[in-house]
Parts: C-alpha cells; structure tokens; sequence
C-alpha cells in the first residue's frame, strides 16, 4: 500500500484478445446483414414488378 492508501494492482490482459476465430466470426455475422439486406430487396423488386406487370396485364 502506498503513503496515499492505494493499492497498486498487477494488470493481466485477457488472452486470445484481437483477430482469432471469435473475431472472424463475428465479422462473418455482421456481413450477412447485407446479404440478407440486399435479398429483402431483391425479393421487394421482384414482387413489386410482378405486381406492375400483372396491373398492366389487367388493363390490357
């Protein structure tokens, strides 16, 4: 202890920190966002120009 009443404590960093397994995973997850972004977009055009076509096909 020293003359102010601290404690010096010993600092242990974690282990397997930075870019192992767990970290590429994680990244894996957070870049099949944007595939499941840009299906629910594909599949809104999709639907949206079957539906266009079918009010034209209709008109018709």
């Amino acid at each position: 202890m020293s003359e102010d009443g601290l404690t010096t404590v010993s600092l242990r960093l974690p282990q397997n920190t930075g870019l192992d397994r767990k970290a590429f995973q994680s990244l894996g997850y957070s870049l099949q966002w944007f595939g499941f972004i840009g299906f629910a977009l594909w599949m809104w055009f999709r639907l949206f120009r079957r539906e266009a076509e079918a009010v034209r096909e209709a008109a018709l």
